[in-house]
């Protein structure tokens, strides 16, 4: 069985600012230093023409939800005082020629540090001042300790090993809920499928959108899945069950790698077919904060028909930057129980 490892969860996930219907440069909304709340200094922060949203590490998909929320009501705030401008969430827009030359160097950029590739898929270089489309990530951070990684002992390192499995449980399982259609444009340039960084305190994680952003249920689906995989490599490395090898023989990774990289939702269903035998199996109803179990892997099909059938927004309908400030929140397996 599946036992939760010690693993912190975080993100830095981006969306765009919009005024008169045209996406605007944040720089010319957000103050230079970013905005604050009260558990972060820098919580909401210029990042190229979009901006982006900075949590403290957590323990849970809950507390990470809490920390997007303070983030999301420092930036209406903020809003509130700025006439016309709201957010948008889209994960991948347009931006005139024209507003993109009126920003700073820094802004016009495209200056995100190089990404390592699982699967050897070359480096893109882009001409930001040039390329008028521009993408929201949806990055996830993983703070891990022993015995997937110990930054202060080289012999434990086994970091590049989660990346499949993130591909596996996360990029996967996203691409039934994600259905935005500029998705694989946006992967050729941006959130490839393998795409991570090793920094120091641990793995990041560069495939998602930001989609998730849409509403507290999604971040914490995101957020537990990712612990779910840092579960299922933590399991097997401290108790020998080998639950990472069992369930990677299930799948065929190149359709993993397809799926994802290409949106394909009829491949990413089949994917997932085995990959839900296996947490039937391996992860029972008393392990919450997961993402899936198998308390609710029937609901989560009838929230993905629905997604299918009729959009993400017959889900969510809501405004999100409304939903992140308002009180009537709930989380993921409370929404997920309720779906029929």
């Amino acid at each position: 069985m599946i036992q939760p490892s010690k693993v912190m969860l975080g993100c830095d996930p981006e969306a765009f600012l919009m005024k008169g219907g045209r996406v605007i440069g944040a720089e010319k909304v957000l103050p230079g230093r970013g905005l604050s709340t009260g558990t972060k200094r820098h919580a909401v922060v210029l990042d190229g023409v979009q901006f982006e949203l900075h949590t403290n590490p957590q323990g849970t998909p809950s507390e990470v939800a809490n920390e997007l929320s303070l983030a999301f009501t420092a930036l209406k705030r903020h809003l509130a005082t700025i006439e016309h401008v709201s957010v948008s969430f889209k994960g991948v827009v347009s931006i005139d020629q024209e507003e993109l030359d009126s920003l700073s160097e820094k802004a016009r950029t495209l200056g995100c540090e190089p990404s390592k590739n699982l699967y050897g898929m070359t480096e893109i270089n882009i001409d930001g001042t040039k390329y008028l489309k521009r993408s929201g990530g949806g990055h996830v951070q993983l703070g891990l300790s022993d015995p997937i990684y110990n930054q202060y002992n080289r012999n434990i390192d086994n970091r590049v090993d989660l990346v499949a499995l993130m591909d596996v449980l996360v990029g996967n399982t996203c691409v039934m809920i994600d259905r935005d259609p500029e998705a694989p444009e946006r992967r050729l340039n941006y959130g490839r499928v393998g795409e991570y960084r090793l920094p120091p305190h641990g793995l990041e994680y560069r495939t998602l959108s930001n989609f998730w952003l849409r509403s507290r249920p999604l971040t914490e689906c995101v957020m537990g899945l990712s612990h779910l995989a840092a579960s299922i490599l933590d399991t097997s490395l401290r108790d020998g069950s080998k639950l990472d090898e069992k369930l990677m023989e299930r799948v065929n990774i190149g359709n993993i790698v397809k799926a994802v990289q290409e949106n394909d939702l009829g491949l990413a269903k089949e994917n997932y077919i085995p990959v839900r035998a296996f947490l039937h199996k391996h992860c029972p109803p008393t392990l919450k904060g997961l993402g899936l179990h198998a308390g609710v892997l029937d609901h989560f099909d009838c929230f993905v028909k629905g997604i299918e059938e009729h959009g993400i927004e017959h889900w969510f309908p809501e405004y999100p930057l409304e939903h992140w400030t308002s009180d009537q929140q709930v989380g993921w397996e409370s929404f997920l129980n309720g779906v029929k």
